[in-house]
């Protein structure tokens, strides 16, 4: 994983004259794939959409180790309120940039982060973040609310929205994220994975491991429960028959997407352990 307070921004102290970070992170990114032997999952974390380029995208698409994932923080979808944060890309160009990574990786996940109740946020700004989402349809997401730091030029903004207002917001953000979430797991419903098992349960009938597939980062997204075949129901025309051996946390696997509980899916082991 590489993540930092901004990903995209690695380098730039590197080549200032190059035209920034993001030239010299899609450099890392072909070098990783080319040289670290054993590398199987390569995820980007935290990149800021206004150094999101196209040679980045290019660099990710053409590294066959990198995951179709891109934690991408827009913070909000009305035009006034992303210039009063201070962010340099506005609505038109955000929508614009995330079509072009749907378009350039077709099968991406992308993880977005919301900020609710930031000072002078009305009902009308909060319903163009809706829509922005509505549109994007992000298969992660997280939602924050404004939280007042003395020292920022946010906390002395006026129009601090009520604690109760930004809660309201936030839930019914939620509402909407899992209607899209659940509607993506629907989609996935009888189709194979790769998955990284992460720990072995055993408390949980009928799972018995808990992994995550290339469209889940860890601690902050969702989940895949497995199970081993002939420990539940599967999905119409299964796969899931011949028999496995029982996984190691850390080994890649693949799984038969069977169902999902809430924000996480259910899957049952279809082949031995590749790794």
């Amino acid at each position: 994983i590489l993540v930092a307070q901004d990903t995209t921004h690695y380098g730039a102290d590197l080549a200032p004259a190059s035209g920034g970070g993001s030239v010299r992170l899609a450099g890392l990114i072909r070098r990783l794939g080319a040289e670290v032997e054993g590398l199987e999952w390569l995820r980007l974390m935290y990149t800021y959409p206004s150094r999101v380029t196209g040679d980045l995208l290019d660099a990710m698409a053409g590294t066959p180790q990198v995951v179709p994932y891109l934690d991408i923080p827009v913070q909000h979808g009305s035009e006034r309120i992303l210039k009063a944060m201070g962010r340099p890309m506005g609505r038109q160009a955000l929508l614009e940039l995330l079509a072009s990574i749907r378009e350039r990786i077709p099968a991406v996940a992308l993880r977005t982060s919301i900020i609710v109740g930031f000072p002078g946020e009305t009902e009308a700004d909060f319903l163009e973040t809706l829509d922005l989402v509505e549109q994007v349809r992000f298969e992660r997401l997280g939602v924050f609310t404004y939280s007042r730091e003395e020292g920022t030029p946010a906390c002395e903004m006026e129009g601090q929205v009520p604690a109760e207002e930004m809660e309201r917001r936030c839930e019914e953000l939620l509402r909407l994220q899992r209607g899209i979430v659940a509607e993506h797991n629907n989609s996935l419903q009888g189709k194979v994975v790769e998955v990284l098992v992460e720990e072995e349960l055993e408390d949980l009938p009928p799972f018995s491991f808990l992994g995550r597939t290339p469209w889940d980062a860890p601690e902050v997204d969702q989940g895949i429960y497995l199970e081993l075949p002939g420990g539940g129901p599967t999905a119409e025309g299964s796969v899931a028959a011949a028999p496995v051996r029982r996984p190691r946390p850390g080994e890649l696997v693949s799984a038969e997407v069977v169902g999902a509980i809430d924000f996480d899916l259910e899957g049952v082991l279809v082949t031995e352990p590749p790794r």
